[in-house]
């Protein structure tokens, strides 16, 4: 297992014109997972290895330290969509002093924050 902590922050523009930052701790939780890639037409050369088929989607972690509600879309496919469409991702809406675990690739993993009260959106 590999263990690992980063931080990500972000620029909010409030309405009277003054800029806030937020600020995330990322903390990664990572096991080695070989995968098996399958030739061009599918099939695994070595079908009795203890390979996953899958890429490895592990648990991300998200606490909301906030005094507001805020809502959470992950992707591990690349930035996700503010819009929700054509957003392949897992989303939740996070109470105040609550949490929620999400899954993705923790390779590659992007996020937004809606700060839910504000409808003001973040992406670290």
């Amino acid at each position: 297992m590999k263990y690992s902590l980063s931080t990500a922050h972000c620029d909010i523009k409030l309405k009277d014109g003054r800029v806030a930052k937020i600020h995330f701790l990322i903390e990664s939780t990572r096991k080695d997972v070989p995968i098996i890639h399958p030739d061009n037409f599918g099939y695994a050369r070595d079908k009795s290895s203890p390979v996953a088929l899958q890429e490895q989607k592990e648990t991300v972690h998200f606490s909301n330290f906030l005094d507001m509600e805020i809502h959470v879309r992950l992707s591990d496919t690349g930035l996700p969509s503010t819009n929700g469409v054509d957003c392949i991702c897992n989303e939740a809406t996070i109470p105040s002093g609550s949490f929620v675990n999400l899954y993705a690739n923790p390779a590659a993993i992007y996020f937004i924050v809606t700060l839910t009260s504000f409808g003001i959106r973040c992406k670290p």
